[in-house]
């Protein structure tokens, strides 16, 4: 069984290292749950192509829960729509 994991996505003109992402960060990893949070590429002039193959480069699988912030969520919601049918995420 793989172990569960947190994939967060942030939105536009900000990084990982700002508002509420570093407290979620770190409650992951005090609850002993990986958490990714890559830098997006462009954040005050997001290219949601560019963004989707970020989420893509994380390969999300069934024990992923992926939250999205503002612009981060319509990005994850544009990978989901580019996944095929049987491909699945935990949340």
């Amino acid at each position: 069984m793989n172990e569960l994991n947190v994939i967060l996505i942030h939105g536009k003109d900000t990084n990982p290292s700002q508002k509420w992402y570093p407290w979620l960060i770190s409650e992951m990893k005090n609850r002993g749950i990986k958490c990714l949070a890559p830098e997006l590429p462009k954040p005050s002039d997001p290219v949601l192509s560019e963004w989707i193959n970020e989420i893509d480069k994380l390969n999300p699988d069934k024990d992923s829960i992926l939250i999205g912030h503002s612009r981060g969520g319509v990005a994850i919601l544009r990978w989901l729509q580019k996944q095929p049918q049987d491909k699945k995420v935990k949340r």
